[in-house]
């Protein structure tokens, strides 16, 4: 605990979400808590946070739970419970993504659009809950969206959002700069100090790929906004300067590093996982 305090005092995060379990005697001892307990908590808080999460983005979206095709998770654990708990139907497809890491959110819309691609190919329409939960080094949290194919959007679902490509690749020899092992009180995190410079180094030839495949003319990095996994400052800072990016470009990835662990350019969201996995997505703007 000691460690992580000192960690956390020098990030220059301002604010972060922390379940709150300071007063249980488990998680303030020497020795970590048994997997037993990590679950007992999940069930707990993790649940709930990740209810509160689907709700909000099922009503944002006017999609009833009901009426979810298919829901594609992220989190150490079956997402099972929180499809009960929010009303998805026993019929709903489920795909659960498990040793993603950081990279499990771009990973999960990644398969969501995939999904949807290949339901539109047959003639039907799903509306597909992307649910991801989890703890963090800098915070706890959840987040979810929803993904509808053409065939399922109407007037009454409001549309940000459109999914245009996604790139996924491991760097070659990094597999153990970043990566998991299980003990007996759950997952340990390996993570080189190398990690920021690799993910940094990763960052050109996905862009690359997706707008060379979207566009017949050449994009720079400038015509986009960047939403980058904040997995440090200095992995914002160094992007920022490897990609020669204006401050605005990379406004809300700095805002979200701030306070959680201009608007008309399309956006290029990229995040790092275990391996070392870049995943990256062209998003095209529609509101």
């Amino acid at each position: 605990m000691p460690e992580l305090l000192k960690i956390n005092a020098n990030t220059g995060i301002q604010t972060r979400a922390v379940i709150d379990i300071w007063d249980d005697p488990a998680w303030t001892q020497p020795d970590p808590p048994s997997a037993e307990e990590v679950d007992a908590a999940f069930r707990k808080h993790g649940v709930q946070l990740a209810k509160d999460a689907a709700l909000k983005a099922l009503k944002d979206s006017n999609i009833s739970p009901s009426s979810i095709t298919h829901m594609v998770s992220v989190t150490a654990r079956n997402a099972g419970l929180v499809a009960r708990e929010i009303g998805i139907s026993p019929t709903a497809e489920r795909i659960l993504l498990a040793g993603v890491g950081c990279a499990g959110g771009l990973a999960a819309l990644g398969v969501a659009s995939n999904s949807a691609r290949g339901a539109t190919y047959r003639g039907k329409d799903v509306r597909i809950l992307v649910l991801r939960i989890g703890p963090a080094l800098f915070s706890d949290g959840a987040a979810a969206l929803v993904l509808c194919n053409g065939l399922a959007l109407n007037e009454t679902i409001p549309s940000r959002f459109s999914v245009l490509d996604h790139w996924m690749g491991i760097t070659a020899g990094t597999h153990d700069a970043l990566s998991y092992r299980v003990t007996a009180h759950g997952f340990r995190l390996l993570l080189s100090r190398e990690v920021p410079k690799l993910a940094v180094a990763s960052l050109k030839e996905p862009f690359q790929a997706l707008t060379e495949n979207d566009s017949p003319t050449q994009r720079f990095p400038s015509d986009f906004h960047w939403v980058i996994h904040p997995g440090g400052f200095s992995i914002l800072c160094d992007a920022q300067t490897a990609l020669d990016l204006p401050n605005d470009a990379l406004e809300e990835s700095y805002e979200m590093y701030r306070n959680r662990g201009n608007p008309s350019k399309d956006v290029i969201a990229c995040a790092f996982g275990p391996g070392r996995t870049t995943e990256m997505m062209l998003l095209k703007r529609l509101m």
